[in-house]
């Protein structure tokens, strides 16, 4: 079980198994093609079953009246870790609640990137740990609820009995 305050290595995270390597590149689709990641700069590293990495190059109209990156912005990265890692499975879920730990400012000048991972997943509802670091320093921490509805992304005959 991963931990509150540290993701897994990316190497141990979990995966889609191999015979379900369509379902995932299908989804690794949906994923890239979300309207704001285009808007905002935003980047999918790499994602996997609970868990994905996200990546924001900020631009200066992103900044804050104490010149560094908007909370706002740093929020959007966040949530797109958490919307991402949450419908990793194939189901569709949308966040219910949120709670923020603004730590450092974020820089304007270099790209940070957000994390998110599973703590805890039921049938109807799942916790989520997202950070936003910049290199090794955790810039901001947030707590994330989501709710898992009864859609699917992809056919749900696509999924194994029990999957997700």
């Amino acid at each position: 079980m991963p931990s509150m305050d540290a993701p897994q290595p990316i190497a141990d995270r979990p995966r889609y198994p191999d015979e379900m390597a369509d379902v995932a590149a299908e989804l690794d689709g949906i994923f890239r093609r979300t309207p704001m990641y285009a808007v905002l700069g935003i980047a999918l590293v790499d994602w996997g079953l609970g868990w994905s990495v996200l990546e924001l190059r900020p631009s200066p109209s992103m900044g804050n009246l104490a010149g560094s990156l908007h909370g706002g912005a740093t929020f959007a990265v966040a949530d797109a870790a958490f919307e991402v890692a949450c419908n990793s499975y194939g189901r569709a879920a949308v966040a219910l609640e949120t709670t923020a730990h603004y730590h450092r400012p974020a820089p304007l000048d270099a790209p940070v990137t957000a994390e998110a991972w599973e703590i805890s997943r039921g049938h109807r509802t799942a916790t989520y740990r997202l950070q936003v670091r910049d290199g090794d320093e955790v810039l901001t921490s947030y707590l994330a609820l989501a709710y898992r509805t009864s859609r699917w992304h992809l056919p749900a005959e696509r999924f194994p009995d029990g999957w997700g």
